[in-house]
């Protein structure tokens, strides 16, 4: 017979989980602010986008197979090299499309096409705080002090 974890055990289990992502997000901040502010935007913001792809390495499980993760570390590189050779708006905007796109690709279990990828990655940016309350209200249902 399989055995379910308990309650307390499945919350702290999300609250870790949720917790880890938090720092992740707060270290996000400080490079951020270590990287960019005051510096000049190419090389700075380069190293802020490998940050960030390390990061969503880092917080989320690998779920694509070798080949996805060239393609998507190609990606990324593409986008770094752009943002090196020259920062502008179309630059800026191909490394945040790629960033997603990354973390798409390496999240997903089996390689979607191009437009479902390019659909999430144009989602995920915003969707940052939704999912945020929606894990809050998990963790707040997994957990022992909750009354009733």
């Amino acid at each position: 017979m399989l055995k379910t974890p308990s309650r307390p055990r499945r919350a702290k289990t999300a609250w870790g989980w949720l917790s880890r992502r938090l720092c992740l997000a707060l270290g996000a901040i400080f490079t951020a602010d270590w990287l960019i502010f005051g510096h000049a935007g190419g090389l700075s913001l380069a190293m802020f986008v490998v940050t960030l792809g390390a990061m969503v390495v880092a917080a989320n499980p690998l779920r694509a197979g070798w080949r996805a993760q060239i393609l998507a570390a190609t990606l990324l590189t593409a986008s770094i090299v752009s943002l090196v050779n020259d920062l502008n708006l179309l630059s800026f905007c191909c490394g945040l499309v790629s960033l997603t796109a990354f973390a798409v690709i390496l999240t997903s279990k089996r390689l979607p096409d191009w437009p479902a990828i390019l659909r999430r990655a144009a989602v995920l940016p915003v969707a940052g705080p939704f999912r945020l309350i929606a894990d809050l209200w998990r963790i707040y249902r997994l957990s022992p002090l909750k009354r009733g």
